[in-house]
């Protein structure tokens, strides 16, 4: 991360170079194994030596590994383009933190939980997404008499699902300890909630 002319830690040139000789890149003409690095480059600042900055970065076909960039808030939203979402998307938490990142893209896994009982209205809970096919979310929300059909989970501001089972954990019991003295107890509040349809592994697929 550099202008491209001030280095306070000094020129990353000789360190690359040795980095490029650890590796074996360059030697052999007829393999120059440059596939086996990807040097990312940052300018920063509107005063970025674009030429300096140019060469200390990788050039491969199809791929950017040079950027300009106003400040340091501007590498959240760059990090997000250089990572291969494909390997990463079935890594719980992974989430877009950058400054244009909308609600759902900031928390991929949270869902909102609704339990409408008939003639008692509505609750709400909060919930996370631990597969495509299950949530996460509190049992003390429901209780043991819950239909799946009263249950639904909204995932971001258009994206709703029923809910085809509910499972609270079998030692959830908030009256158990009455006979100690402890009026309510929430050890074990926990419950899985069934999907209908699966969901897919990012914000904007479905």
């Amino acid at each position: 991360m550099s202008d491209g002319r001030a280095n306070m830690g000094g020129s990353p040139v000789p360190v690359l170079q040795q980095i490029r000789e650890l590796l074996s890149i360059g030697r052999d003409p007829r393999d120059s194994r440059e596939e086996f690095l990807d040097v990312y480059a940052f300018g920063l600042g509107e005063d970025a030596h674009t030429e300096t900055m140019n060469a200390l970065a990788s050039h491969k076909a199809g791929e950017q590994h040079l950027f300009f960039l106003r400040d340091t808030e501007d590498l959240q939203e760059v990090f997000h383009r250089m990572i291969d979402e494909s390997s990463t998307l079935g890594l719980c938490g992974v989430s877009l933190e950058f400054a244009r990142a909308g609600d759902r893209e900031r928390n991929p896994w949270e869902v909102t939980v609704t339990v409408t009982r008939p003639g008692r209205g509505q609750e709400r809970c909060q919930g996370s997404l631990v597969s495509p096919h299950f949530v996460l979310s509190a049992a003390h929300c429901f209780t043991s008499t819950e239909q799946p059909g009263w249950l639904g989970v909204d995932i971001g501001p258009r994206d709703h699902r029923g809910v085809s089972g509910l499972f609270l954990h079998p030692e959830f019991s908030p009256g158990s300890r009455r006979h100690r003295g402890v009026p309510e107890f929430y050890d074990f509040a926990v419950a899985l909630l069934e999907l209908e349809r699966p969901v897919g592994p990012s914000p904007g697929q479905r």
